[in-house]
């Protein structure tokens, strides 16, 4: 029996483990202060299966244009993601962002929001 702040705080270590990526661990650590007892409680319940839902997840063939952004340190899923893109099919597309982790939208911005972008502008222009 933990105390749940230190959960949490437990929780967001587990999640993004490296020391550089700072600003990302407090930013995923303040989300997590609204979270409520009994929702932390639902939702680790609902990770139990995690392995079976990434399978499901990421076992996939893209029907539409799909980016993934991940980062290049994101531990807990980029080794999923670069098996879906490999086997997602021509409409699946991988972006690693550089310095970054789990949280990569938040470790380097410049980057990510340039990717997002470039992938919105491909397929705008292939809808033409």
């Amino acid at each position: 029996f933990l105390p749940f702040k230190l959960l949490k705080k437990s929780f967001t270590f587990f999640l993004v483990p490296q020391r550089r990526y700072q600003d990302s661990k407090r930013v995923f650590y303040k989300s997590g202060e609204r979270v409520s007892y009994d929702s932390f409680v639902n939702w680790i319940r609902l990770n139990r299966g995690i392995s079976k839902r990434l399978k499901q997840l990421f076992d996939t063939t893209a029907t539409i244009p799909t980016v993934y952004l991940t980062g290049e340190d994101d531990w807990l899923f980029l080794n999923h993601i670069k098996r879906t893109v490999r086997y997602g099919g021509e409409l699946a597309t991988l972006v690693i962002i550089p310095k970054s982790g789990h949280v990569c939208n938040v470790d380097n911005k410049v980057d990510f929001n340039a990717a997002a972008i470039d992938f919105m502008k491909s397929i705008s222009t292939q809808a033409e």
